[in-house]
């Protein structure tokens, strides 16, 4: 099976499998 990462992750958040929250910085300071 070859999938992309938010693949993977649509599919293990269907069958209750926790999945950390991700998003896009531009700078540093966003980041936490």
């Amino acid at each position: 099976m070859n999938i992309h990462e938010y693949q993977a992750k649509g599919l293990l958040r269907a069958y209750g499998a926790p999945v950390a929250e991700g998003r896009v910085v531009l700078r540093g300071e966003e980041a936490k």
